[in-house]
């Protein structure tokens, strides 16, 4: 499966983080695997700069990063 135009606008309109993961996990949802992003991911949305260019709009970015929690709690 590859991403479509939509999938593409979806992430393109977010503004929050929140809606970035919502998008992302739309994107998820609509394949087969349920959990897999579709193959040209890395191509369309990282390696063009568009993740860089949305999630810059909050701060992010994208690098990994590594975060740690005392608690479940503090992951969501």
């Amino acid at each position: 499966m590859n991403i479509t135009k939509s999938q593409l606008e979806s992430l393109e309109s977010c503004t929050t983080p929140s809606q970035w993961r919502g998008a992302c996990n739309a994107i998820k949802m609509a394949s087969e695997s349920k959990v897999c992003l579709p193959n040209d991911w890395w191509e369309k949305v990282v390696e063009s700069g568009l993740m860089d260019r949305v999630t810059s709009r909050w701060g992010g970015s994208s690098s990994l990063t590594v975060a740690t929690f005392s608690n479940l709690r503090e992951v969501t």
